[in-house]
């Protein structure tokens, strides 16, 4: 029994031993001792470094220009090591151009790789051309495409026609702003917004320029309603006299009555005449003494339109009666000076005439 327990113990001893053959190595990286790639910016790279060794050697990364160290631990950055030992930068941009070296440890030694990153770049090209005419209706909105291609993605920037400068990253609160692709919006076009402006592309390759000529067409104002109307009205009716202005810009309305009087919108006058914000006018009460033509004009920056409308009010005859009077005698002194009243109602309205002990005949238009 003893002896059964020995050749067990012996037997277990064994098998923990390390067979004599089994050789421990330093790494060795894969592919030699130096490497070149040319990548396009803004594309991702993947510079490879694959070394064997046992143990299983640790890889570190090195930009040799700035010293920089990179390792498998060091990971969410735009530059990290893969568990392959391969080199990840994503986004490459002309400054990761240069020198890496990759390092391969372990406990028995090391090797090295020596990379030569090459970047790719070539200035903006604007696929729209060098200069373009757009012609637009004031108070439309405009859009006008800018898109590049270029080494690495150009960026966009335009220059205003007031000469300001507008990008994707400016607010866009303000009726003017740049989508993402470069496209340059202008809300409600106006006449001031007309002029140069041009679209810059730039990249650290260089520039290039797209111009945009912007002419705005403003439409005159022009009246629907007929240039010339006549409106019948009878005695005590309240008269609405249209006059509908449209243009780009919006024409402001007035009118101007047979005596002179100008009327503006939302304003009462001689608590007669009114002018309602869409142009039309409002006689109260209309009488024969309101005949007359009345003018309305519709004015923009680009110009006037009139339409002229005759009013007349239908009158009802009555025979003319002297109403006020001066006494059928008055008494004076040499030199004084005599007034004499006479006023007098009726329809139509009465012609007052005087006639002198001369027997001559003076009326107010002639004395």
């Amino acid at each position: 029994m003893v002896t059964q327990k020995t050749e067990k113990k012996a037997t277990s001893q064994k098998t923990e031993e390390i067979p004599f053959n089994y050789v421990r190595s330093k790494p060795s990286i894969l592919g030699g001792k130096a490497a070149s790639f040319t990548v396009l910016a803004n594309s991702d790279a993947f510079i490879p470094c694959e070394a064997t060794g046992d143990p299983t050697p640790t890889i570190l990364w090195t930009k040799v220009a700035s010293g920089t160290f990179v390792s498998k631990t060091r990971r969410g950055n735009r530059m990290e090591v893969l568990p392959n030992g391969t080199l990840s930068i994503s986004s490459v941009s002309a400054q990761d151009r240069g020198q890496y070296l990759c390092v391969a440890n372990n406990q028995y030694g090391s090797d090295r790789l020596l990379v030569t990153l090459s970047v790719i770049t070539y200035p903006p090209r604007i696929i729209q051309g060098r200069s373009r005419e757009v012609t637009v209706h004031s108070g439309t909105t405009v859009s006008i495409k800018c898109q590049a291609e270029g080494r690495p993605f150009p960026t966009i920037t335009w220059i205003l026609a007031n000469e300001t400068i507008a990008s994707e990253k400016s607010d866009s609160v303000h009726k003017v702003f740049v989508l993402s692709d470069g496209t340059l919006t202008i809300m409600e076009v106006t006449i001031y917004d007309r002029g140069i402006y041009k679209c810059i592309a730039t990249n650290t390759a260089g520039s290039d320029t797209f111009t945009v000529k912007v002419q705005v067409i403003a439409a005159p104002p022009a009246i629907l309603e007929d240039k010339r109307q006549t409106v019948l009205a009878l005695p005590g009716e309240n008269v609405k006299l249209h006059c509908t202005a449209k243009g780009n810009p919006q024409p402001s309305v007035h009118w101007v009555a047979f005596d002179g009087t100008k009327v503006k919108p939302l304003h009462y006058v001689n608590e007669k005449l009114f002018l309602f914000s869409n142009g039309t006018l409002y006689i109260r009460n209309a009488a024969s003494s309101d005949n007359g033509n009345y003018e309305c004009i519709a004015t923009s920056s680009t110009g006037s339109e009139r339409r002229v409308v005759t009013l007349k009010v239908e009158q009802n005859d009555i025979v003319p009666k002297i109403i006020n009077a001066s006494p059928k005698s008055t008494e004076m002194n040499i030199g004084d000076k005599l007034m004499l009243n006479c006023s007098a109602s009726g329809e139509p309205k009465p012609r007052i005439i005087w006639r002198l002990p001369s027997k001559a005949l003076v009326d107010q238009w002639h004395r």
